[in-house]
């Protein structure tokens, strides 16, 4: 009985991540469904994500896999928080807008498949955690190049 052993070709590959973001939003004020007024607002947000991806790639045979993990630290620089004014024509009351905490955590897992030349699967996984507040997010994709 004989055993095949397959043959790896391995690279660490390191990345790191220096990442400024700026996100405005500019709501124009609205009527509700209940036709209340609610004001416009806008809001910014600067941050910065500091961190580092890691992945190898190994040979098998004909098929290449390409695992990664990656790993981040999030701050927001500036966040504006605006309360909005809501008008029901009688009354007028002020919603206090929350803003998520300013620090977090990003985390991913991606493993790609190159099948063939022509033809990639891969699967990947993200996270983004702060206090209170979890974002999960799961993909599967299929590509092929022609």
């Amino acid at each position: 009985m004989k055993t095949k052993i397959a043959t790896f070709i391995a690279a660490i590959l390191l990345t790191q991540t220096l990442l400024p973001s700026y996100v405005f939003a500019d709501q124009a004020s609205y009527k509700d469904g209940f036709g209340q007024k609610i004001s416009s607002s806008k809001d910014q947000t600067l941050t910065a994500v500091l961190g580092a991806k890691v992945g190898q790639n190994f040979k098998t045979g004909s098929i290449l896999l390409k695992p990664e993990f990656k790993l981040a630290a999030v701050c927001d620089l500036m966040q504006d928080g605006d309360n909005l004014n809501v008008s029901t024509g009688l009354n007028s009351y002020s919603v206090k807008t929350e803003q998520l905490e300013k620090f977090g955590i990003e985390t991913g897992l991606k493993v790609l498949t190159a099948l063939t030349d022509n033809v990639e699967l891969s699967v990947s996984y993200d996270g983004q955690f702060r206090s209170d507040y979890y974002n999960h997010t799961a993909s599967f994709s299929v590509k092929y190049c022609f």
